[in-house]
């Protein structure tokens, strides 16, 4: 029989929980948790009430292949297009050569979408965005801050992830991260999004950057009413718009203990340097209260990431053993913060080249990446 390619019902929940266990991942949490799932595949942009952002391909009446999605408003300068966030591409194993695989994922691309962006992928998926003609970009840039006194504490926690690594190499590379953040900076600060970000605010950062639209409703969605995170939110008055970092506490566990905690940031959208400083220096006192021994943060976004160095925050890709850092901490291992990711883009939008300059605003709240795994 022929495959038919068909958007995903909600009625059809378990019957996709079963194909991800079964092919994908066993224990997802999407096949955990049915709110995050939900969350993710029924945000409301550009969905109907009654399906999920899902495409399916079938055959005999069965799943042979899913291509999950997340519709977004994608903003270049201002200008408003639609994209999508690629979240799952899963084939049946006899099916993953051949037309059936290709066909699913073209049923993402082109019109209406400017982009088609798969974020988190593997070098055996990366094959095939490229056998597409997509784009496999440069790994998006990590920084890393360890608070004033805690170099130890990451040491330890190196030692643990690479435990081939001598004493001297763990040593180096937790004493290079150790930042000099001042604390005792204090600023008006508002741990709630501001009533007039979409007029005020996000406009002028807007104008300098290209990626996911930051609305108050797309703010809301991803970090308000994310079902299984809580974020925190720190704004700090610029001279005509607040700054804004948006960051979530996570623990780091090792053989089923809590070992340590790390901030994770999401968002940095500062409005100059000082406004930069501002905003980390609150941050560094939350994470100290919190008894978290520093941050981490991914992105894109070159105007942004000259400001975070400056602060005091430095790029892992700076330190020959800046990669092997550990990333992943539930559980902690040694396999390094790199994540690939590929795109299709039309004409409309430029090429996305990682450097001082690089206008795509990208974080790793991105797509699904910040989420339990």
């Amino acid at each position: 029989m022929s495959v038919e390619f068909v958007r995903a019902g909600t009625g059809q929940y378990q019957e996709i929980a079963d194909f991800l266990h079964s092919y994908w991942a066993e224990n997802h949490a999407y096949t955990r948790d049915r709110r995050l799932f939900e969350w993710t595949f029924r945000n409301g942009y550009r969905t109907e009430p009654s399906e999920y952002s899902i495409m399916l391909a079938r055959e005999s009446g069965q799943i042979v292949g899913m291509l999950g999605g997340i519709p977004f408003e994608l903003t270049r300068m201002g200008q408003k297009h639609d994209a999508v966030w690629i979240v799952n591409y899963v084939m049946r194993p006899d099916q993953r050569r051949g037309a059936t695989a290709l066909k699913l994922m073209g049923t993402w691309r082109g019109d209406p979408y400017a982009a088609t962006i798969a974020f988190g992928i593997n070098p055996a998926t990366a094959a095939v965005y490229q056998v597409l003609h997509g784009e496999v970009l440069p790994p998006i840039p990590r920084y890393l801050a360890v608070l004033p006194g805690c170099a130890e504490r990451m040491a330890s926690l190196i030692a643990l992830a690479q435990p081939e690594w001598d004493a001297a190499r763990v040593r180096d590379l937790a004493a290079s991260f150790e930042t000099a953040i001042d604390t005792d900076e204090a600023c008006a600060l508002v741990r709630e999004l501001p009533r007039d970000w979409d007029e005020k605010s996000w406009p002028k950062f807007e104008q300098g950057m290209i990626g996911a639209s930051r609305s108050a409703s797309y703010l809301d969605w991803r970090y308000l009413r994310h079902p299984a995170f809580s974020y925190r939110i720190l704004t700090a008055a610029g001279e005509e718009s607040d700054g804004l970092l948006i960051w979530r506490l996570e623990e780091i566990r090792h053989k089923d203990h809590v070992v340590d905690r790390i901030g994770r940031i999401v968002e940095f959208m500062p409005t100059s340097q000082e406004n930069a400083r501002l905003l980390l220096a609150a941050l560094a006192r939350d994470l100290q209260s919190c008894y978290a021994l520093g941050a981490d943060y991914y992105s894109y976004h070159g105007p942004t990431g000259v400001w975070i160095r400056a602060c005091g925050m430095r790029s892992c890709q700076s330190h020959p053993d800046g990669e092997s850092l550990p990333a992943r901490f539930q559980p902690l291992d040694g396999r390094g913060g790199g994540i690939m990711a590929a795109m299709f883009r039309s004409s409309t939008l430029p090429a996305l080249k990682s450097g001082d300059d690089c206008a795509w605003y990208w974080t790793k709240s991105d797509s699904d990446q910040d989420r339990p795994r």
